[in-house]
């Protein structure tokens, strides 16, 4: 029951408050995020020690739906669900937060559509970790999709309705390949929809991988993969930074998990006859993405390669197979999920103040907002993979794993850590030290905006400073995952 009210909370909050004007509808979507958010806190404190011994049969929610067509509205959290469920609650009112931000003391009807549509994606993002019944999670997959659409194109920028409806379509027609892989795989599941009987389903061998592609180009455009990453850039360039930071922080996030909840698990044996494909996409895109955002100038650009960047290696992690792997891929999703939210609030505040996004357009701003540069710092190095940060963790377990695979992959992945040093240390440089030209403002950030930069910091230090209770929480759905796909 609490998994289907993590669900009905931010949906409901945010329906009432579409229906809200103004002030009232700020404090019912507030009140909505805020208590989702508590309520996964107290759902990882009291039931992860269950979690983490396997047992979650107390966060099963199952109804009936269509029997007759083997549907059922199944949801359960493990140690991996919910993890990822804990990251949404934190990041969606960061992302709330920047909307609020924008937002006049008048009755400004968008603005109350703005937070409802923030809720809804918020729904969406649990109801596709928790799911597990194939249709169901294909569903939730889609309700994650309309919300960020509207809002990229009702409040993205000059160029938002092309670049928006591309985004659409790159994602509509890879959800399409998916569902139709759902009702093939249905066929040999036994008329179930259940995650359970699609890994046990036997699908014909000289088929499998054609299926398997099919939710691979779904799981792929969202993260995104390369070749399937030219929707990126431009999205998160002309998206409002609320959207941004759910696109980078979050939505990227639901492709890798399908990886290691459906891919993975479903198509074992089809996976490993092209295992090293996938692993070679991932580090082309680490190599591709850290090149691309060294010659960035615009900040949300500079984040969009950077993040593409990221996900390459937590793909190329995950696709070596190895537990190893598996446990850097789920700490790293955490470390960009917090340090991403936390450096787009950063760029959103930098803008609003200075009236450019640009690096080195204004420089010097540690002279003058001190507060400032050391929350953009710690977001930073845990970016970097500085050791005592999240970053560091999941970076080393990645490349751990991907060095079983020989050294040779490991050090592409490395490149890409260096990369991302180097150009997060330039615009460090650039913009918040060196020289302080008299243009540059002296200004406080409002409280609102230091607590949300400060507990997305802190939250990355204390993962980097003591990951146990993560690796703990999710090692045993991170074990099973490993079984089933065969993991050395």
């Amino acid at each position: 029951m609490f998994t289907l009210l993590m669900i009905v909370v931010p949906l409901a909050g945010g329906l009432v408050a579409m229906a809200l004007p103004g002030l009232r509808a700020r404090l019912v979507a507030s009140l909505a995020a805020a208590a989702t958010a508590l309520l996964g806190l107290w759902v990882a404190l009291a039931f992860g020690p269950d979690l983490a011994s396997g047992a979650a049969s107390r966060l099963d929610f199952s109804l009936p739906w269509i029997p007759g067509w083997g549907l059922s509205f199944s949801l359960c959290l493990d140690g991996l669900s919910l993890a990822l469920v804990i990251l949404t609650v934190l990041v969606s009112p960061v992302a709330l937060l920047v909307a609020t931000r924008k937002a006049g003391p008048g009755p400004d009807r968008r603005s109350s559509v703005l937070y409802g549509l923030i809720l809804a994606m918020e729904a969406g993002l649990v109801g596709v970790f928790a799911a597990r019944d194939a249709v169901v999670f294909y569903l939730f997959w889609e309700l994650a999709l309309v919300p960020i659409y509207f809002i990229a194109a009702f409040w993205g920028g000059e160029k938002r309705l092309p670049v928006t409806l591309k985004f659409f379509v790159y994602t509509v027609v890879g959800s399409l390949f998916m569902l139709f892989g759902i009702i093939y795989v249905h066929g040999y599941a036994g008329g179930s929809f259940a995650l359970s009987s699609f890994q046990a389903a036997k699908l014909p061998s000289g088929v499998a991988p054609w299926i398997m592609a099919c939710f691979a180009l779904a799981f792929a455009i969202k993260m995104p993969l390369f070749p399937f990453h030219t929707w990126q850039s431009d999205t998160y360039h002309e998206a409002p930074a609320a959207g941004t930071i759910l696109l980078a922080a979050l939505m990227a996030k639901m492709g890798l998990y399908g990886v290691l909840r459906w891919m993975l698990p479903v198509f074992p044996e089809a996976f490993g006859a092209f295992q090293t494909v996938f692993v070679v996409l991932g580090l082309i895109g680490v190599i591709w993405g850290s090149l691309a955002a060294l010659a960035q100038k615009d900040m949300k650009r500079l984040l969009a390669w950077s993040s593409f960047a990221h996900t390459g290696l937590m793909a190329a992690g995950i696709f070596s197979l190895g537990l190893v792997g598996l446990q850097g891929g789920l700490v790293q999703m955490l470390a960009h999920g917090l340090s991403i939210a936390g450096l787009f609030l950063a760029v959103d505040i930098f803008e609003e103040r200075t009236g450019s996004r640009l690096i080195g357009a204004v420089g010097g701003l540690a002279h003058r907002n001190g507060a400032f540069a050391v929350l953009f710092m710690l977001l930073v190095l845990s970016a970097i993979g500085l050791p005592l940060t999240a970053g560091f963790v999941g970076e080393f377990l990645l490349l751990l794993s991907l060095s079983k695979l020989g050294l040779w992959w490991a050090l592409a992945g490395g490149l890409g850590v260096i990369l991302g040093a180097v150009l997060y240390l330039q615009w460090a440089r650039k913009s918040f030290f060196g020289p302080s030209p008299d243009k540059v403002p002296a200004f406080k950030l409002r409280n609102s905006e230091a607590i949300a930069l400060g507990a997305l910091a802190v939250a990355g230090l204390a993962l980097g400073i003591y990951p146990k209770p993560l690796l703990v929480l999710a090692g045993p759905a991170l074990e099973a995952i490993a079984r089933i796909a065969g993991a050395r």
